[in-house]
């Protein structure tokens, strides 16, 4: 992330997603993140901090967020459990500076819906109690295995016809195409086919874009398993 030399005046509020970049998954190096907070801090603006998936990071520890760095109260970070836990609870929250607090309670009951209280008061104290960092210690213990496994069965059987990513964190695989094919027509033929993947063409404006899949590991449970993946893609291909 580079800020334009122009944003100094007239901008108000930049939404960023420091930890985890959708979908490159890509972190903002920490000068470039102290550049953002001094801007913020410059030209009292805020920033919106979104923790994409800042949970799953498997090379490293999790980076610290962009807020725990904040002196001035400009940063406002926002999460979901819809990953974590699961969607159905409908449940996201926003750490705001202490000065807003007051306001921010009194706009949410204004849009006050969605999830009950008592699913709030549940999940407030599996907090609390420390289940939920235990869970998280545990679901990034299963997705970086499910990582590895897939990465290896998936190499073994289109190492010639892919290059993965060595992303650090995240829920799926970049997978950049070697051969010369329209990634958005191997992802057609796969849905047909009954898998899911995204074409990372899709996510660009450029008018020559990178091939590459965008592919979830999360259900891969074992490396035969990836390979019988790579084997189905490969017929595709």
């Amino acid at each position: 992330m580079a800020l334009p030399d122009d944003m100094g005046q007239g901008y108000r509020a930049a939404i960023v997603t420091p930890a985890h970049q959708s979908p490159l998954c890509v972190s903002l190096a920490l000068p470039r993140r102290l550049q953002l907070l001094a801007w913020a801090s410059r030209q009292q603006a805020w920033i919106v901090e979104d923790d994409y998936d800042g949970e799953y990071r498997y090379s490293s520890r999790p980076l610290p967020a962009l807020k725990s760095l904040d002196r001035d109260g400009r940063v406002i970070y926002s999460g979901t459990f819809s990953k974590v836990l699961f969607p159905g609870l409908r449940l996201a929250y926003l750490v705001v500076p202490e000065a807003q607090i007051q306001r921010f309670e009194s706009i949410s009951q204004v849009f006050r819906s969605g999830c009950p209280p008592l699913t709030q008061a549940i999940v407030a104290a599996f907090m609390s109690q420390g289940h939920f960092a235990r869970h998280i210690q545990r679901m990034r213990k299963l997705y970086g295995e499910r990582r590895a496994m897939a990465v290896s069965g998936l190499s073994k059987v289109l190492g010639e016809h892919i290059r993965i990513d060595a992303n650090p964190g995240g829920m799926h695989l970049i997978l950049r195409l070697a051969d010369p094919q329209p990634d958005r027509l191997l992802v057609q033929r796969m849905r047909q086919h009954g898998l899911f993947a995204e074409a990372l063409s899709e996510w660009s404006l450029q008018s020559t874009p990178q091939s590459a899949l965008l592919l979830g590991f999360a259900n891969i449970p074992s490396q035969a398993s990836a390979e019988a993946l790579g084997q189905r893609i490969l017929a595709l291909m």
